[in-house]
């Protein structure tokens, strides 16, 4: 058997293995068409050369605590349903964690069909989002000085990454973006395709918040929020106040939100909002000494982290970690483990979605020593993930 990127010419056999393992229609009328978007494409072929099964390695850039550093984005994950349970997809596992490794991309993340099942590979939840509806009505007391402009593309696109790129400098995971990413995201003709993004100005003319909705799949009555970004919550309530002038063509604003916005703060009738939290998607640490050299803390401190890794042996280690001015150095120890615990709950409390605290409060770790210095070092952390694919 052989694991290996994909050729051109390859991709509609790829294709068609995805239409069968996901009983999903594909259209090969265009032969040069479905050569297009093979290159992240990695497939497992048997001694006769046919494609068994298949993931796609999607190259991002995101927020991790300050830093921009590299992920692995997994998905279109598919097997031949004659080929189920041989081994195949853990054998893909290996080949794309290595070349993540390799690559410098020290997360992955993917979009589970299982959570179980993706935990045998070390993935684990790392991001909630909660949906939420609220009757438009409800956020006339929200209203307050500044306007709101419909967003062009050529005209408001620098305005929009400005609101974007500040609003994500505090939050993990948020996906740092190309200028050239936004086009498939906002470039669209509102009247055709009823898209629509306002972006909100204050008293003083400062672009302060945006938010885009597609009121297409929920019918003439709803707003569905594709993204609320801001630089302050002046801004945001600001903006969510002038969306009641819609009223009463429109009735009710709903979308995914993050956490950290919290709506018992903003609506004042908040018996009228619904609120339903739900995972997205699962994270993993692909390169957990890369991932510790990220810290930063008091200078002179240091402390020992013994991590059970199960799917990848070369973060099946202890860790010493050691914060000095401006510089943090990791090396492997066999000294014995101030904090002790399996890959899944580090990533949990390393990325914030947990902390630290609370793992230890659940009994999800064990913590020999120092460990009010580490309940600090690793605290609830704001997080923010939009991306799909």
């Amino acid at each position: 058997m052989e694991i290996r990127k994909i050729k051109p010419e390859e991709h509609m056999e790829i294709l068609q293995l995805r239409s069968i393992s996901y009983n999903s229609k594909k259209d090969f009328s265009d032969p040069e068409k479905v050569k297009q978007d093979y290159e992240a494409v990695r497939a497992l072929f048997d001694e006769n050369g046919k494609a068994c099964a298949t993931t796609r390695i999607e190259p991002f850039t995101v927020r991790f605590n300050g830093h921009d550093v590299k992920m692995g984005g997994i998905g279109a994950v598919a097997t031949l349903p004659q080929e189920r349970n041989k081994g195949h997809v853990r054998r893909l596992f290996k080949y794309a964690f290595d070349e993540m490794r390799q690559e410098g991309q020290i997360f992955s993340y993917l979009f589970p069909f299982s959570f179980p099942y993706y935990r045998m590979f070390g993935y684990e939840c790392n991001y909630d989002r909660q949906k939420v509806s609220i009757p438009l009505d409800a956020l006339k007391p929200l209203k307050a000085p500044g306007h709101a402009e419909l967003f062009e593309y050529d005209k408001h696109l620098d305005t929009l990454i400005d609101i974007y790129e500040s609003y994500i400098q505090d939050k993990n995971l948020a996906v740092v973006r190309k200028k050239e990413d936004y086009k498939p995201l906002f470039d669209h003709d509102t009247y055709a395709e009823l898209f629509s993004t306002y972006i909100w100005y204050d008293s003083k003319g400062q672009a302060t918040a945006y938010i885009a909705y597609d009121s297409a799949p929920q019918g003439p009555n709803e707003m569905k929020v594709l993204e609320f970004a801001f630089k302050n919550y002046e801004g945001a309530k600001a903006l969510l106040g002038f969306l009641s002038v819609f009223h009463p063509v429109f009735k009710t604003l709903k979308g995914d939100f993050p956490l950290d916005i919290d709506f018992s703060l903003i609506v004042p009738e908040i018996d009228r909002v619904e609120r339903k939290v739900s995972p997205y998607g699962m994270n993993k640490i692909v390169d957990v000494e890369k991932v510790l050299k990220l810290l930063s803390f008091r200078a002179g401190f240091s402390f020992v982290i013994k991590v059970e890794d199960d799917s990848l042996d070369w973060n099946n280690d202890s860790f010493k970690v050691s914060f000095g001015a401006g510089k943090t150095l990791v090396e492997r120890t066999e000294e014995e483990a101030d904090l002790s615990c399996d890959v899944r709950a580090l990533t949990r409390f390393l990325i914030g979605y947990t902390s630290l605290e609370k793992e230890y409060e659940y009994g999800n770790l064990e913590i020999r020593d120092k460990k009010e210095d580490l309940f600090e070092l690793f605290p609830n952390k704001k997080l923010f993930m939009t991306e799909g694919y």
